[in-house]
């Protein structure tokens, strides 16, 4: 948990530098591509090494997978510059890829939940395969998000992996083409492998010292900012306090909520009485990151201590019915707490 944040944070924090400086001082868009030409017979396929500058690219030579190529290949990616990314170029066919659902609450831990997935999603185990995954977009209505899962399989591509390391070459990445998808490789595949972009893996140490210098302005001012804008939302609330409790006691001189089917609220629902009934309802420790309210239908995402019990106790509200899980709870281990979707709807008054 605190390693992802930290991997996160330095992400950050590398993104406030001018992309002119960071250019400058790394060569950003510099990158070297080893093509992967297969052939029938492994000792006749054939490494093309391309140094890539943005959109430009030269031909540094081609080299047969042999002793004599690889020697030469492992040379010449030497000359290049300190800290230039490595890329592996699959040929067509040996990079799969497909689109998954999965739901909105298994975000934070996509990479773990898609490793439990490969076998019901893949003919593959995750040990047969080399893998990553990406978030492509994300529907809050349905509580659910497309994940694209990349993939090559050990078993093709291993070959020229262990050709390539015994010349000394380490691959930041494997890719089907220039700014294309990738697989990043490493000890570990987590959500900094999941999301990395292949032009730029491999060049943080080169402008370190620049992060550094901004990390104590960077770490602070985030919680200035949250403090600020919280306050100022606790001071609209108090100003608004007043209105609210005096709404709502002429709307119980009145006789509340009422039995006309034409009053909008009976359509849809009190949004104050809602919202403060789900509100009595969660435990101290639970919170949401989401909620929402169509007509009589609600949803909500958020993270609780015990989510199972959330059921039983919005089953228990005289304002709320129908209490369901509407994707698979997933537990944070580091956190201690359960990542949930529940949808429910408004009863009939």
């Amino acid at each position: 948990m605190v390693q992802e944040f930290l991997v996160w944070w330095g992400e950050q924090l590398s993104s406030l530098i001018p992309d002119t400086l960071r250019r400058s001082l790394s060569g950003a868009d510099q990158t070297v591509v080893l093509r992967y030409l297969e052939a029938a017979a492994p000792a006749a396929a054939t490494i093309e090494a391309w140094l890539r500058d943005g959109d430009n690219g030269s031909l540094l030579g081609r080299f047969r997978l042999d002793g004599d190529g690889l020697a030469g290949l492992g040379a010449t990616v030497d000359r290049g510059r300190p800290g230039t990314a490595v890329l592996l170029q699959l040929p067509a066919g040996m990079l799969l890829e497909k689109q998954v659902q999965v739901p909105l609450a298994a975000q934070r831990d996509l990479a773990q939940v898609m490793r439990y997935e490969l076998d019901r999603e893949t003919p593959f185990s995750a040990e047969e395969v080399y893998w990553s995954v990406a978030i492509l977009g994300k529907d809050r209505a349905l509580a659910q998000m497309t994940a694209c899962l990349t993939l090559a399989v050990k078993a093709d591509v291993d070959p020229v992996l262990d050709a390539l390391q015994g010349a000394g070459i380490k691959l930041a990445a494997m890719i089907d083409r220039p700014g294309g998808r990738c697989i990043p490789l490493g000890a570990k595949v987590g959500m900094r492998a999941v999301l990395a972009d292949p032009m730029k893996l491999g060049r943080g140490p080169l402008y370190g010292g620049l992060i550094a210098v901004l990390a104590l302005i960077a770490v602070v001012s985030p919680f200035v900012r949250q403090d600020i804008a919280l306050a100022r939302v606790d001071a609209r609330i108090a100003a608004l306090q007043a209105d609210a409790d005096t709404a709502l006691a002429l709307r119980r001189q009145n006789g509340g909520v009422g039995t006309d089917l034409g009053d909008p609220q009976n359509a849809v629902g009190n949004p104050l009485l809602v919202l403060a009934a789900v509100t009595d309802a969660l435990p101290d420790d639970t919170y949401l990151s989401d909620f929402t309210q169509h007509h009589r239908e609600i949803g909500m995402i958020g993270q609780s201590r015990d989510a199972a019990a959330l059921i039983q106790r919005l089953s228990d509200n005289a304002v709320v019915r129908d209490p369901a899980f509407s994707a698979p709870v997933t537990r944070d281990p580091g956190a201690g707490v359960d990542n949930f979707a529940i949808k429910l709807s408004v009863r009939q008054p």
